[in-house]
């Protein structure tokens, strides 16, 4: 079973406590999510950027004086396209970060154990 920098520092370092060790996930917790919120942010924030700019193109494409119609019609699907876009990294970004913080858990769990096992003997 694969295992994290938690597990790894509690089996390296016999000085390590449960409470050394949560302070250090109370931590990484939070520059974790923070982190992985802004570069997820500036990467789908390009990708957003670039749709923006091609639906725009697409929209503009059409005359809304003469092809009423199909300006409409455009226009709405790429308002729609738009927000399911943006609603789907959202939702894939916030589960990407709760999965992270997941494996940070399991890992203090697994590193804890350690700790414990050592303070038992």
């Amino acid at each position: 079973m694969p295992h994290g920098y938690l597990t790894e520092l509690a089996q390296k370092d016999e000085r390590i406590r449960d409470e050394d060790l949560k302070k250090l996930v109370d931590s990484q917790l939070g520059t974790q999510g923070q982190l992985w919120l802004f570069l997820g942010g500036a990467f789908f924030g390009g990708i957003l950027s670039i749709a923006v700019t091609r639906g725009i193109n697409w929209i503009s494409s059409f005359d809304p004086f003469t092809q009423t119609i199909e300006w409409l019609t455009v226009s709405i699907l790429a308002a729609v396209l738009l927000t399911t876009i943006t609603a789907l990294t959202f939702f894939s970004l916030g589960r990407f970060v709760f999965r992270q913080k997941i494996y940070l858990m399991k890992d203090y769990l697994r590193a804890r154990g350690i700790v414990e096992k050592r303070m038992e003997k």
